[in-house]
């Protein structure tokens, strides 16, 4: 047996080439290696499953020595090297080698440990995110933990509100209403409404029948006053007994949505999409018998894991911002160079060549202190680094790369506190040293100051007029912050940029501030979610306008830019983080744009941590949704591999076009691909159901 040779291959996230049969045969050899030292090889069907092949090979291994060494068959697995690298255990012998797609044609033979069903889940999220969980834990082990314990304490809360749930309300859980904000209509739309004498026309149809009728409904009606509009218009018509209206529910004709809820019809997007394009709104009168259930399975509740009481120096032995820190750095280099001219000796420029940002508190508030050894970033030309320093690089580390620079540094015990931590400073004691250094009622910065219009015209000026804030408008805007708050709530990221970061007092007044400061719409919100912002307090009140304004519908719109905003977060653990995989796990449409918008970014070193968290989070508190996602991946897949097998085709040449069109016939006809694209769906959007190939 022949093995690959691999030259030039850097460390960092590889993925190996896989093995496949060659030229027409579907057959290829693979060595089967058992415990007793004995090795087997074999022509097998590369779309055989592995079940079939375990028969055959099990059978041969008795023609060899020292068969009676070994156990019965149902005590074995098999392991084989992932296109990862790494050992992977079948846990699923009905699949095949296109499936598990193995680095070498070997496989090993192991006792079975036993059913795991954890392990088990953990394989197939592990498959679906495309990178195994323990890489993740090189360099922030107890940073993932702490996320974990707080975040799966949330999910498990909401996968026991679904258990406790009534049926329709899991059906509000798989199917959500899309909505619109409000029921105005437009002025163009308004027309065409008012010019229908008994409102407007949609098409009813019932799933026992193939006729289409034609249904006149005002456009406040509500979906239940249509169901009964509908069915008085059948009995009619074809004299049938009168039926209960409770039993049915619309259904848009080709797509997986519902129309339900004390709504006006006029308020569903899809009803309103339809007239603004001159159609009519096409329902199916569905029974609601018919309709699917969501069982999630109860989980065990945690056990709470106490916290150790930690010292907080605030604000007595507090650090004021005139303290001076002393740092010894040691950068011993044994370099030897040859042939450099003189020239370059006496170039004393200074380029940057890797990076790392690392936050002050870390992710328990506890000031840095110790030895850290920090992977670097390499310098990317793409970049334009103000003074040496990288802010939009994040805080992530380098811990994808196997060759990355490392810098080991030492943050001293500043406080000299021994065994004990230096910690920010609880909620409720920034509020007290607020309190302690506000301004004398009437004094400048004080809620009660008066304020001239001179002061005014030179704030609306700071606030609307200037691209960039010198100091003096940021010292004005701070001064009058409470008549900011009053008369110009939405220009808070100006207050922000105008507060003196390095003195607590201004940041402890600030965040009292917070308090009082009246709720943003979504786009000033989404603003402060921003780089620029990376304090605690202000990304949570951020978050809490969000979670205020937007409805589910709103979400799904701004989900992008909420994905984008993760990445600015200091920490894994974050408010934003935990208010998207609540809304996810309330709402599966939600839930299937959060994982794609999340997986197509997973291969990003600088989020892949933070982002497979998340999906591992998402993942092992919906298993239904874990299985439809795991098909529409593995459709994908299908379709990736069909791509690079004709996309070297010259299109040009019609008997070439015409060859790889058969070629792509044939595969498409192969079983794999058949139940694999179809009835499933689309990973577009979980409206549409793709039934058939």
């Amino acid at each position: 047996m022949s093995y690959p040779i691999l030259s030039g291959v850097e460390g960092g996230p590889v993925t190996l080439p896989g093995i496949r049969p060659t030229g027409k045969s579907q057959t290829l050899e693979v060595d089967f290696l058992f415990p007793n030292g004995i090795l087997v090889p074999l022509n097998v069907n590369y779309f055989s499953p592995l079940d079939q092949i375990k028969q055959i090979v099990w059978r041969q291994v008795h023609d060899y020595p020292l068969a009676n060494s070994l156990m019965l068959e149902k005590d074995y697995s098999f392991i084989f090297i992932n296109k990862l690298g790494e050992k992977e255990e079948v846990l699923d012998e009905s699949q095949n080698l296109e499936q598990l797609q193995p680095f070498l044609p070997v496989f090993q033979f192991v006792r079975k440990k036993g059913d795991n069903v954890t392990k088990t889940l953990d394989k197939k999220i592990n498959n679906l995110i495309g990178r195994g969980l323990h890489k993740q834990e090189s360099f922030q082990a107890a940073e993932i933990n702490h996320f974990n314990q707080a975040m799966v304490q949330m999910c498990k809360e909401i996968t026991i509100q679904h258990r406790a749930q009534t049926p329709l309300e899991k059906f509000q859980w798989l199917y959500p209403v899309r909505l619109r904000s409000s029921v105005s209509i437009p002025s163009q739309l308004r027309g065409k409404i008012s010019s229908e004498p008994n409102g407007i026309v949609v098409d009813i149809g019932f799933s026992e029948m193939v006729c289409i009728y034609k249904l006149r409904i005002n456009h406040m009606d509500f979906p239940q006053q249509v169901v009964e509009s509908a069915l008085k218009l059948r009995q009619t018509r074809l004299d049938l007994p009168k039926e209960d209206p409770d039993l049915y529910i619309l259904k848009v004709i080709g797509l997986e949505e519902y129309i339900y809820g004390d709504y006006p019809i006029i308020q569903f997007k899809y009803v309103y999409h339809s007239l603004i394009k001159s159609m009519a709104p096409q329902f199916l009168m569905v029974l609601k018998s018919t309709l699917p259930e969501s069982t999630p399975a109860v989980p065990v509740r945690p056990k709470s894991t106490p916290k150790k009481p930690m010292h907080s120096p605030w604000p007595s032995s507090g650090l004021n911002n005139t303290d001076i820190i002393v740092w010894n750095v040691e950068m011993p280099y044994r370099i030897q160079i040859k042939g450099i001219s003189k020239i370059q000796l006496v170039d004393g420029s200074k380029d940057l060549t890797s990076w790392v940002n690392i936050p002050v508190f870390d992710f328990k508030f506890r000031l840095q202190r110790g030895d850290r050894e920090l992977p670097l970033w390499p310098q990317d030309l793409l970049q334009q680094p103000e003074e040496h320093c990288v802010p939009l690089g994040g805080v992530a580390l380098n811990s994808m790369s196997l060759d990355a620079t490392f810098l080991t540094i030492n943050f001293p015990d500043v406080a000299n506190l021994g065994s004990a931590y230096l910690v920010y400073p609880p909620y409720d004691l920034v509020l007290e040293c607020a309190s302690q250094n506000m301004e004398k009622d009437g004094a400048p910065g004080s809620p009660n100051m008066l304020v001239s219009q001179g002061m005014l015209e030179q704030l609306d000026q700071a606030l609307f007029h200037s691209d960039q804030l010198f100091e003096q408008d940021k010292e004005l805007i701070w001064l009058l912050r409470y008549e900011v708050r009053q008369r110009y709530p939405n220009c808070l990221a100006r207050v922000l940029q105008s507060v003196k970061w390095n003195s607590y007092k201004d940041v402890a007044k600030m965040t009292a501030l917070l308090q009082i400061w009246p709720h943003l719409p979504v786009d000033y919100a989404l603003e402060i979610l921003d780089y620029e912002y990376p304090d605690h307090n202000v990304r949570h009140f951020a978050v809490m306008c969000l979670d205020s304004e937007l409805s589910d519908d709103d979400v799904s719109q701004y989900m992008l830019q909420l994905v984008q905003a993760l990445k600015f977060e200091t920490h894994l653990y974050s408010h934003l983080a935990e208010f998207l995989l609540q809304r996810a796990l309330k709402n599966q449409h939600l839930g299937h744009k959060l994982f794609w918008l999340l997986r197509s970014e997973t291969h990003n070193p600088a989020v892949t941590t933070q982002f497979s968290l998340i999906l591992q989070c998402y993942l092992k508190h919906n298993k239904e949704h874990l299985q439809i996602l795991s098909q529409q991946q593995e459709a994908l897949k299908k379709l990736h591999a069909l791509n690079s097998l004709i996309k070297g085709t010259n299109i040009d040449d019609k008997a070439k076009r015409e060859e790889a069109t058969n070629m792509m016939r044939k595969v498409l006809e192969q079983p794999t691909y058949k139940n694999c694209l179809s009835n499933l769906f689309s990973p577009l959007s979980p409206l549409f159901h793709l039934s058939e190939l």
